[in-house]
């Protein structure tokens, strides 16, 4: 009998030890000269394994970007987009030369003010109706995709 509890006690213990769980949707991104750390509420997480000098936590990073097409070699560690959704302005921070189409669910291009500072692009959005969008960004001859919610 006390096998029979043991058992069933190990197995519980050991079920729960590998049980995914999901805690938020959030994110962020920190950068600074000795190192990058980039977070997710929302991920499962499987397993976190330390040492004296690092912590690794292992999952299936959720980047906070709703990325629809990505080439391997499009750089986004300098591209910043938000809100999305959105209500009246769109955001977008790179620190290179973009080009910025915003087209309807049908394929139209829809034309929108936009106004550019330092790399800083804003987007008046107030004049579109709720719903998808899809974003294009082209940088260095290579298009992004992103899908935009207007809310």
């Amino acid at each position: 009998m006390i096998k029979l509890k043991v058992s069933l006690l190990f197995l519980i213990i050991s079920q729960g030890a590998y049980t995914q769980s999901i805690v938020s949707n959030a994110g962020e991104e920190f950068s600074s000269s000795s190192g990058r750390l980039s977070w997710t509420l929302g991920e499962a997480v499987i397993e976190t394994v330390s040492s004296t000098s690092n912590i690794l936590t292992q999952g299936f990073q959720q980047d906070y970007l709703n990325i629809l097409n990505v080439p391997e070699h499009f750089n986004l560690d300098d591209l910043n987009i938000y809100p999305n959704p959105t209500r009246d302005v769109l955001y977008i921070r790179s620190k290179d030369h973009l080009q910025i189409c915003i087209l309807s669910t049908d394929g139209k291009e829809l034309q929108l003010p936009v106004e550019v500072l330092n790399g800083n692009y804003m987007i008046n959005t107030s004049a579109l109706s709720s719903g998808m969008y899809h974003l294009n960004i082209l940088k260095e001859n290579q298009t992004i995709e992103f899908k935009l919610i207007k809310l």
